[in-house]
């Protein structure tokens, strides 16, 4: 299953936020033990090192981003996207960004826990105990 992960599940596990952080993680590595990258969206890979670095250290969020790269693929943005995402109307624009980024990328979801902010996207949104239930059937 190709998965782009949204960036509170990407906090979830750099943060270590419990009690979010087992199944985030879960995620994370069940979706590159099948051979699928996690996707990232570029913005959301920047905002996960910003927060990072707040709440830790410089060092902390390079080496975290490191080890999300070590796995995970970012997937392309560009200019038509960043206004498809303006054109969707979500109420937060960054949830739009996510949802195009995963609809180019051909997701066939979108890890998240804030699934509510996804019910416009043209991918569907789950949570990480649901994408898990999918992942091992």
């Amino acid at each position: 299953m190709r998965a782009l992960f949204d960036t509170n599940i990407l906090l979830d596990i750099g943060l270590a936020r419990k009690p979010f952080a087992t199944a985030a993680m879960d995620c994370f590595m069940e979706t590159v033990a099948l051979g699928e990258p996690p996707r990232i969206a570029p913005h959301a890979l920047a905002t996960f090192y910003y927060i990072v670095a707040q709440a830790r250290s410089r060092s902390q969020a390079d080496a975290s981003v490191s080890d999300l790269l070590a796995s995970a693929e970012v997937v392309a943005f560009d200019h038509e996207m960043a206004l498809r995402s303006v054109a969707l109307g979500f109420g937060d624009f960054e949830d739009a960004m996510i949802a195009v980024a995963a609809e180019a990328a051909e997701m066939d979801c979108i890890v998240t826990r804030n699934e509510s902010d996804f019910v416009a996207s043209p991918i569907p949104a789950l949570r990480p105990e649901a994408f898990l239930k999918k992942l091992r059937r």
